[in-house]
């Protein structure tokens, strides 16, 4: 084990260490990124003073100049489409500029709208063997339970104590995370919010939007 690797990181990876579907090399990678992006989601935690919807996520994309969980540089992420916010704010007449970035997350940030990724780990394509996609089931269970209490669980658990008694709707992303959420998370009751082809549903993300501004 590489020793810039914390234990609790590298055995929660065990998985795939055992069937030779990860490298050396790929664990720091993914250790290094891990640490980026811990700083910059608890950092914007800290910017949130109600939490109104978790939007459950797949797991992080590869950080870029610290920009964090809305892809690349560009305004425009289809994990959220920042147009889904502009219309739901025109509708109740508080039509806010979202010239880039940061002002997109200073939005989220204003409603309560946050983002938990389910896997701490960002595979992909050009760094790592392995990738989420067409993964074995028994794979992903197996990597979401093992790192669960230090990622996933460390930070519902964040953001229900700020909450405390206050209501939390809660959704997840893409179709192809329902049956872990469904099995893995079913006390969330957490609503789809994926379609067919991948791009967010945006009726239901906009009634969503209207039932936590009305809610709270």
């Amino acid at each position: 084990m590489n020793n810039k690797v914390p234990t609790f990181f590298y055995s929660s990876l065990k998985i795939l260490i055992d069937n030779e579907k990860i490298e050396p090399k790929e664990i720091y990678f993914l250790y290094r990124e891990f640490e980026k992006n811990e700083k910059i989601w608890w950092d914007n935690f800290k910017e949130i003073k109600k939490f109104n919807l978790v939007l459950i996520g797949e797991s992080p994309l590869r950080t870029d100049d610290y920009i964090y969980y809305l892809g690349n540089k560009k305004l425009y992420s289809p994990f959220l489409n920042y147009n889904h916010i502009k219309e739901f704010l025109s509708k109740k007449k508080n039509p806010t500029s979202i010239r880039n970035r940061m002002e997109f997350i200073n939005v989220l940030n204003s409603l309560g709208i946050l983002i938990v990724e389910m896997f701490p780990f960002n595979f992909n394509k050009k760094q790592t063997k392995f990738n989420y996609r067409r993964a074995e089931d028994e794979i992903l269970i197996n990597l979401f339970r093992s790192s669960r209490k230090w990622n996933f669980d460390k930070k519902l658990k964040a953001i229900q104590e700020l909450n405390k008694d206050e209501k939390i709707t809660y959704a997840f992303r893409y179709r192809s995370q329902k049956k872990l959420v469904t099995q893995l998370l079913p006390e969330l009751n957490a609503e789809c919010l994926g379609t067919k082809n991948h791009p967010m549903d945006k009726h239901k993300f906009l009634r969503i939007l209207d039932e936590i501004s009305s809610n709270h």
